[in-house]
Formats: structure tokens, C-alpha cells, sequence
């Protein structure tokens, strides 16, 4: 059901291909409901961002050590804890189930990602957004940082054809 097995009646099963539309299907939902979260968020008036900013701290520490299991893990809490911080949590388990895919890219794309900090300092604007309570900010950061991997969409594909649906 969630498309990363494919299955040939009669010859076997293999790992599906990377389907770079489901990717961007993913990332529009992500985005959507990740910048209605911070602006819901922005408004609450009692915003603790204790919790949050020691994931940032952790995912910092993550990236500093390239350490990609850390990172993606500490990555996801971040983006998790936007929801929270919303009123919302159970609206991160409707964006988790639909980005498989997109979670596959991202795991190809981790390694690059050490050598370029601007996914880092997007986590780093997304929290300083939330400190000031800057909407405007925030939601640009957030679509900024959720379309980035389609940038790098195409580059992964021809360093691993193998990868991905044609």
C-alpha cells in the first residue's frame, strides 16, 4: 500500500523505485499543513519552545558530527514538535503516512546534505521564527526548506538511475 514494494505475479518481489511524483505530492501536504502548524502555533499565547529548541540543539550537534541517523531522527522530531507546539500532534502522523517516498529521497540526499549547511540553518530560522513570532518568516522558511530536496531531485536521480521510477 505504501508503494515501496513492487510485485510481479509470478517472477518475485523487489524494492519499488523511488516515484518522484509521490515525492512531490508528499512535500505539497508536508508544506501545507507544516505552515499552517507554525502559524497556529505563532499564535498560541503561552508558546514554550523549551522542547524544541533541545531537538535544534541535538540536530545541531547531529550535523556537526555528520552522524545521519542522529540527524534524520532529530530532524523529524523537530518538524514533529511544530505540531505539538500547534495543538496538533496527531496531524504529524497524516504527514508522516503520506511521505515515504519523499523520505527515501531524503535519505539519499543526507550524506550531501552534510557538506551544504543550508538545510541546518533552515531548521535554525524555522525556531528563531517561532522565538520572534515572525508568520511571515516562518512560513517562508518552511516552504523554502520543504521544496528544497526537489533542487536536488534530479542530481540524485542520475547519481543513482537505479533509484528511481523512469
Amino acid at each position: 500500500d505504501l508503494g515501496l514494494v513492487s510485485v510481479v505475479p509470478q517472477v518475485g518481489s523487489q524494492v519499488a523505485p523511488v516515484s518522484l511524483r509521490d515525492v512531490e505530492e508528499a512535500i505539497f501536504i508536508r508544506g501545507a499543513l507544516e505552515t499552517a502548524a507554525l502559524e497556529r502555533a505563532i499564535a498560541q499565547p503561552n508558546l514554550d519552545l523549551t522542547e524544541l529548541e533541545r531537538i535544534l540543539a541535538e540536530n545541531r550537534e547531529a550535523f556537526d558530527r555528520a552522524d545521519s541517523e542522529a540527524f534524520f531522527e532529530t530532524d523529524e522530531h523537530l518538524h514533529e514538535q511544530v505540531f505539538v507546539l500547534a495543538g496538533l500532534p496527531r496531524l504529524w502522523e497524516v504527514v508522516r503516512g503520506t511521505k515515504f517516498q519523499l523520505d527515501r529521497l531524503r535519505r539519499l540526499y543526507l550524506q550531501v546534505s552534510f557538506s551544504d549547511s543550508e538545510v541546518m540553518c533552515d531548521h535554525e530560522e524555522m525556531v528563531e521564527a517561532l522565538r520572534q513570532r515572525d508568520a511571515v518568516k516562518g512560513v517562508q522558511v518552511v516552504r523554502k526548506h520543504a521544496f528544497r530536496i526537489l533542487d536536488v531531485s534530479e542530481e540524485l536521480r542520475q547519481s543513482s538511475p537505479s533509484f528511481f521510477a523512469s
